[in-house]
């Protein structure tokens, strides 16, 4: 080579070239990893609402509740109460789908959840007569990452009239 001549030798360029590239393999791969967590989180938060939901609409059910079934064909959950002047009233959750509804006095009422694992070993209640107590599992999933919401909650309805 002359001493005059200027730039770089065919190895520099090559050394550059793979330095550069590793630097980028690994930009890439950081940035994937963060949209797919975001991605996951998002999914894992409307996921949560969901329990969130129908722990809010249960509950507020359960604590007027004289009487609680969870043995009602065709219904997750049951609740009956007698208001102050008489009035009797019948709240039924049930599932049409992988949807949660809630029914007053047999009157559709509103979207409770969605994307609810209807699975009987995820969502599930129970009722305990001896300690009053009323206990939900909700599982939902949207279904695009695998990424579930479990809740469980506990509500201890009024005792019934008389008793």
């Amino acid at each position: 080579m002359k001493l005059r001549e200027k730039g770089f030798t065919l190895i520099e360029l090559l050394v550059a070239l793979a330095i550069g590239g590793s630097i980028i393999g690994v930009m890439s791969t950081a940035v994937v990893l963060i949209m797919q967590t975001t991605q996951q989180n998002e999914e894992w938060n409307v996921n949560m609402r969901q329990v969130q939901n129908a722990n809010h609409y249960m509950s507020q059910d359960a604590l007027m509740a004289q009487g609680v079934s969870t043995t009602t064909p065709g219904v997750f959950l049951r609740f009956t109460w007698t208001d102050w002047n008489g009035v009797n009233f019948t709240v039924d959750y049930y599932f049409d789908g992988n949807q949660l509804f809630r029914r007053l006095n047999g009157v559709q009422g509103p979207l409770v959840a969605e994307n609810i694992v209807t699975d009987p070993a995820h969502t599930n209640c129970s009722w305990n007569a001896a300690t009053n107590t009323v206990t939900v599992n909700i599982r939902t999933s949207l279904n695009i990452n695998k990424r579930f919401a479990d809740g469980t909650f506990q509500v201890h309805p009024r005792p019934s009239v008389g008793g």
